[in-house]
């Protein structure tokens, strides 16, 4: 794959991610995805906040990585790339991980539409609300699967260790989350 190619790719993935991630609620205005109702007012619901801080502050690192490599590939350096993973077909493999994890984060957002939609009737509040978290760590692990997506596309030694603390952070909480319901 061309770098031009790449560059073009990466920076128009990254807008589109992050406009369906943290910015969903406009997205559905005007994309007219279920725009008969406004969920997150009815049911007093923060997105953003259900993110976990962690996974924001990686988010907005590679969002700066993308932004270097894109636009001053020699600050990209800061990052270590490691030139023996820049090849055009593992290049490409990242790029699938990458369209995946964007249809998975539209399909769970408008699946926690549907749950949050649920919850906000009262419509058997307690298993709601299960359903509601449910979708948010569906969300959580489309966002670890662009993590992934986005190290095996631009490989470098920072990217590597950002996935690695984002899947790291993601099972401490898991196990700390059972360890609660126990």
């Amino acid at each position: 794959m061309n770098e031009e190619i790449l560059r073009l790719f990466m920076i128009g993935f990254i807008i589109v991610f992050l406009w369906v991630v943290l910015f969903w609620k406009f997205f559905k205005k005007i994309t007219l995805i279920q725009k008969d109702f406004e969920i997150e007012n009815q049911a007093a619901y923060k997105r953003i906040k259900r993110l976990q801080c962690v996974n924001l502050w990686i988010l907005s690192l590679y969002v700066l990585m993308i932004v270097l490599f894109v636009f001053t590939p020699k600050w990209y350096k800061v990052f270590l790339p490691i030139d023996a993973l820049n090849n055009p077909a593992i290049n490409m493999m990242g790029l699938l991980i990458l369209k995946i994890s964007l249809v998975w984060v539209v399909v769970v957002q408008l699946q926690l539409d549907a749950a949050i939609f649920k919850y906000s009737r009262k419509i058997d509040e307690l298993s709601s609300m299960e359903l509601v978290f449910f979708f948010e760590r569906l969300l959580i692990k489309g966002l670890l699967l662009m993590f992934i997506g986005m190290f095996v596309t631009l490989s470098n030694i920072i990217g590597l260790l950002l996935c690695c603390a984002a899947f790291w952070y993601y099972y401490k909480k898991k196990n700390n989350m059972r360890r609660l319901q126990v």
